[in-house]
């Protein structure tokens, strides 16, 4: 005979360290940023989270590189390196500027 397990409901969990602080909850509530904020957080940790867009930030550090340097330097095409670069910028990462 197979007997099902009952799965207790929230309110039935107790723990026996629980040390409801109000005022604590209401310190970190107060100085917890936006949901805005944490989207924006979000989108900037995926966008550093690709290895080449990692790589693209490492290389801007030691040395300002244009499209076609960066291709050359991570082998790949200058469309694929545009696209990573928008996505940078996007996101507040980079800022793009034009040298004619």
């Amino acid at each position: 005979m197979v007997t099902s397990r009952r799965v207790p409901k929230a309110k039935e969990v107790t723990c026996d360290a629980y040390n409801d602080d109000p005022k604590r909850v209401g310190r970190v509530f107060d100085r917890m940023p936006s949901d805005r904020a944490f989207n924006q957080m979000a989108l900037v940790l995926r966008a550093m989270a690709d290895p080449v867009r990692a790589r693209i930030l490492y290389a801007l550090t030691v040395e300002p590189l244009c499209v076609c340097e960066l291709s050359r330097l991570l082998e790949m095409s200058m469309p694929a390196v545009s696209h990573h670069l928008r996505i940078l910028t996007m996101t507040g990462l980079l800022k793009a500027r034009k040298v004619l």
